[in-house]
């Protein structure tokens, strides 16, 4: 906030001819006497902010969300359960910006600094979370509010590839990202952030639309800053599994279709495995038939991969008899 709370009448008078500024007056005041970790204290800005957003003045909105957040922040070391309420409310906000913006509803364009900070709280708490877990138990936040952090930074990921333009902007995007996914964190079941990319359901987070998804731009910016495509979660499915499950359910339109191809030809030209297969043993190239792909199996499919298919499927021992290195590339298979 860009006011200062008034120490004399002269300056509380002079204050009169505004309401907001009366109102913003209130605040600063209930922060002195409640503190500033006082749930009141954040809820007050955090309302003003809504009453700024429902009439269209959204950078005030942003700020007062901002500060409300900063305040959480620097009481505590880690993002609470109350201050990831705060981050979900600004991403969608940013998000509804963006689309407003877009759209020609408002001249009031999200602004890239505000986003790329929260973009960088939101990075740092995944990476301090997920070093933090130990047998698949975060020991400083709960797995929901986790999953959660995870779901909100593609979304963020999402604004962030549309709205960077600066080529320094979007190297230091880039850049963090590829930091981001070396730690090759991910959820609790195993799901990686391009597996997130690819499902549907990544749209809601807690039964509120943020951003459609699937999504072949932030496919293509992940895999460009080193996902790896062959990743596999807790029941062995590659992100192209995830793609061709999709596509058998039936359910997309003929433009979903057509997304989810261009998705498959990103993930199987970066090299993902066609014959990878499954806990069930379903193959990742399952679903893809029926997509307009005009591909070749066969020529995506190394001899390399027909000898690991071959030991699985015959069931002989590799353990001590090939490198090490080899091992996960035969369970893929």
């Amino acid at each position: 906030m860009n006011q200062v709370e008034a120490i004399t009448m002269e300056e509380l008078t002079a204050l009169t001819s505004s309401s907001d500024r009366v109102y913003m007056q209130s605040l600063m005041v209930r922060e002195r006497l409640l503190g500033p970790d006082h749930k009141d204290t954040v809820f007050g800005l955090m309302y003003r902010g809504a009453v700024y957003a429902d009439s269209h003045s959204y950078q005030r909105c942003v700020d007062l969300w901002k500060y409300a957040f900063n305040l959480r922040h620097c009481q505590n070391e880690r993002v609470t359960h109350e201050g990831l309420y705060t981050l979900q409310a600004l991403c969608k906000l940013f998000l509804e910006i963006d689309e407003e913006h877009s759209g020609g509803f408002t001249n009031e364009a999200v602004r890239y600094e505000d986003v790329s900070s929260i973009f960088n709280t939101i990075c740092d708490e995944v990476e301090a979370a997920f070093l933090s877990s130990k047998d698949g138990i975060l020991q400083t936040t709960t797995k929901e509010d986790y999953n959660i952090l995870v779901m909100l930074l593609l979304h963020i990921i999402h604004l962030l590839d549309h709205i960077a333009i600066g080529p320094d902007d979007v190297l230091a995007f880039r850049r963090r990202v590829h930091q981001l996914l070396k730690k090759k964190f991910s959820l609790m079941d195993g799901r990686t952030l391009l597996h997130l990319a690819m499902d549907y359901k990544t749209s809601n987070i807690g039964g509120d639309f943020y951003s459609k998804f699937p999504n072949r731009q932030v496919v293509k910016l992940l895999v460009g800053c080193g996902a790896e495509v062959n990743a596999v979660d807790g029941r062995a499915n590659t992100p192209l599994h995830v793609c061709s499950k999709l596509v058998q359910k039936g359910n997309l339109d003929q433009a979903e279709m057509a997304q989810s191809a261009k998705i498959a030809k990103v993930l199987i030209a970066s090299g993902a495995h066609m014959d990878a297969r499954n806990k069930r043993g379903q193959l990742a190239s399952d679903g893809l038939t029926q997509l307009p792909l005009q591909l070749r199996p066969l020529n995506h499919v190394t001899l390399k991969c027909l000898a690991a298919r071959t030991v699985r499927s015959s069931e002989i021992a590799y353990e001590g008899e090939v490198p090490k290195s080899l091992h996960k590339f035969i369970e893929l298979h």
